[in-house]
């Protein structure tokens, strides 16, 4: 089973995902612009904030989750190789 600890940051589905939340957020905040200033209409404002605010809230975790798993891949690349006691293991040994 491969470790793929450290690869969410650099994942095109994680990095995809980022993106459509960004858009759903500026999309929400549109919404509630124009139903504000242009149509008037208070269900279109509180839908667009509502929804800038979930996909906001989601982007927010999905950032942590992947710095989280970054922080845990370099902390494992840097004990790769190590022997049991912590050493450098030479294989011609």
């Amino acid at each position: 089973m491969p470790d793929d600890t450290g690869q969410l940051p650099n994942d095109g589905v994680y990095r995809a995902i980022l993106w459509a939340l960004v858009l759903t957020v500026m999309a929400g905040a549109v919404f509630a612009i124009v139903g504000e200033t242009v149509l008037r209409d208070p269900v279109m404002v509180r839908v667009g904030t509502g929804a800038a605010l979930a996909a906001g809230a989601i982007y927010v975790f999905f950032r942590r989750l992947g710095a989280r798993r970054a922080a845990k891949g370099e902390a494992g690349r840097s004990d790769a190789g190590r022997g049991a006691a912590g050493g450098h293991v030479d294989s011609n040994e």
